[in-house]
Protein backbone atom coordinates (compact mmCIF):
# COMPACT_ATOMS: atom_id res chain seq x y z
CA UNK A 1 0.00 0.00 0.00
CA UNK A 2 1.17 3.35 -0.70
CA UNK A 3 2.11 5.75 2.17
CA UNK A 4 2.85 10.04 1.00
CA UNK A 5 5.49 11.30 2.47
CA UNK A 6 4.66 14.31 4.68
CA UNK A 7 6.54 17.52 5.21
CA UNK A 8 5.26 19.48 8.24
CA UNK A 9 6.25 23.08 7.81
CA UNK A 10 7.02 24.52 11.22
CA UNK A 11 3.91 25.77 13.67
CA UNK A 12 3.02 27.48 16.66
CA UNK A 13 -0.59 25.81 16.14
CA UNK A 14 -0.97 22.69 17.33
CA UNK A 15 -2.41 20.47 14.20
CA UNK A 16 0.92 19.30 13.72
CA UNK A 17 1.16 17.39 16.80
CA UNK A 18 -2.18 16.21 16.35
CA UNK A 19 -1.25 14.59 12.82
CA UNK A 20 2.37 13.71 14.14
CA UNK A 21 0.33 11.52 16.59
CA UNK A 22 -2.04 10.22 14.53
CA UNK A 23 0.38 8.59 11.89
CA UNK A 24 2.28 7.30 14.41
CA UNK A 25 -0.50 5.71 16.15
CA UNK A 26 -2.39 4.71 12.96
CA UNK A 27 0.10 4.51 10.14
CA UNK A 28 -1.23 5.52 6.85
CA UNK A 29 1.64 8.05 5.78
CA UNK A 30 5.17 8.82 7.06
CA UNK A 31 6.08 11.98 8.20
CA UNK A 32 9.33 13.11 6.85
CA UNK A 33 10.11 16.07 9.22
CA UNK A 34 9.93 19.46 10.14
CA UNK A 35 10.89 22.15 7.62
CA UNK A 36 11.92 25.34 9.16
CA UNK A 37 12.23 27.39 6.03
CA UNK A 38 12.24 27.50 2.19
CA UNK A 39 15.64 26.10 1.90
CA UNK A 40 15.07 22.96 3.46
CA UNK A 41 11.26 22.71 1.62
CA UNK A 42 13.30 23.38 -1.66
CA UNK A 43 15.83 20.46 -1.09
CA UNK A 44 13.47 18.09 1.34
CA UNK A 45 12.37 15.08 -0.49
CA UNK A 46 8.54 14.46 0.03
CA UNK A 47 4.97 14.02 -1.62
CA UNK A 48 3.15 16.62 0.17
CA UNK A 49 3.89 19.79 2.23
CA UNK A 50 1.36 20.88 5.05
CA UNK A 51 1.89 24.54 5.70
CA UNK A 52 0.37 27.41 7.34
CA UNK A 53 -1.60 30.00 5.89
CA UNK A 54 1.01 32.46 8.18
CA UNK A 55 4.14 30.50 7.21
CA UNK A 56 6.86 33.37 5.97
CA UNK A 57 8.34 31.27 3.83
CA UNK A 58 4.79 30.09 1.63
CA UNK A 59 4.75 32.04 -1.43
CA UNK A 60 3.91 31.82 -4.94
CA UNK A 61 7.33 31.04 -5.49
CA UNK A 62 7.45 28.51 -3.23
CA UNK A 63 4.37 27.15 -4.63
CA UNK A 64 5.73 26.70 -8.61
CA UNK A 65 8.93 25.59 -7.27
CA UNK A 66 7.04 22.54 -5.44
CA UNK A 67 4.75 21.97 -8.19
CA UNK A 68 7.49 21.99 -10.74
CA UNK A 69 8.78 18.75 -8.73
CA UNK A 70 5.75 17.14 -9.01
CA UNK A 71 5.04 18.05 -5.19
CA UNK A 72 1.31 19.13 -3.79
CA UNK A 73 0.88 21.77 -0.70
CA UNK A 74 -2.22 21.44 1.57
CA UNK A 75 -2.45 24.88 3.18
CA UNK A 76 -3.87 25.10 6.72
CA UNK A 77 -6.01 28.28 7.92
CA UNK A 78 -7.58 29.06 10.92
CA UNK A 79 -10.04 32.23 9.23
CA UNK A 80 -11.87 32.40 5.87
CA UNK A 81 -9.09 35.35 5.21
CA UNK A 82 -6.17 32.46 5.64
CA UNK A 83 -8.50 30.01 3.23
CA UNK A 84 -8.11 32.71 0.45
CA UNK A 85 -4.64 33.89 0.99
CA UNK A 86 -4.22 29.78 0.47
CA UNK A 87 -6.03 30.11 -3.01
CA UNK A 88 -4.47 33.15 -4.32
CA UNK A 89 -1.09 31.75 -3.71
CA UNK A 90 -2.16 28.06 -5.50
CA UNK A 91 -2.04 25.58 -2.85
CA UNK A 92 -4.06 22.34 -3.75
CA UNK A 93 -6.09 21.95 -0.76
CA UNK A 94 -6.96 24.14 2.43
CA UNK A 95 -7.89 22.37 5.58
CA UNK A 96 -9.34 24.36 8.68
CA UNK A 97 -6.69 23.92 11.36
CA UNK A 98 -9.12 22.49 14.08
CA UNK A 99 -10.22 19.33 10.88
CA UNK A 100 -9.76 16.26 13.11
CA UNK A 101 -6.08 14.42 12.39
CA UNK A 102 -7.48 11.79 10.41
CA UNK A 103 -8.68 14.78 7.90
CA UNK A 104 -5.26 16.25 7.47
CA UNK A 105 -3.87 12.53 6.44
CA UNK A 106 -6.86 11.94 4.32
CA UNK A 107 -6.21 15.28 2.42
CA UNK A 108 -2.56 14.45 1.85
CA UNK A 109 -3.55 10.90 0.40
CA UNK A 110 -5.78 12.38 -2.02
CA UNK A 111 -3.64 14.91 -3.46
CA UNK A 112 -0.85 12.24 -4.16
CA UNK A 113 -4.06 9.90 -5.47
CA UNK A 114 -5.04 12.96 -7.14
CA UNK A 115 -8.71 11.31 -6.13
CA UNK A 116 -11.84 13.51 -6.87
CA UNK A 117 -13.84 12.33 -4.16
CA UNK A 118 -12.65 14.47 -1.19
CA UNK A 119 -13.42 14.56 2.14
CA UNK A 120 -15.70 17.56 3.63
CA UNK A 121 -13.11 17.93 6.13
CA UNK A 122 -11.08 20.16 3.16
CA UNK A 123 -11.39 21.65 0.36
CA UNK A 124 -9.34 20.33 -2.64
CA UNK A 125 -9.12 22.57 -5.58
CA UNK A 126 -12.20 22.74 -8.10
Amino acid sequence: MFEPVIAIAASPRDWPRRLYRHVVDHGGARIRGTLLDRCSAISESFDVLVVDDTTSFLDERLVCDLHRRQQRIVGVYEEAWGRGVLWRLGVDGAIKRDAPADAFLDAAIALTHRVGDLTSSWEGKR
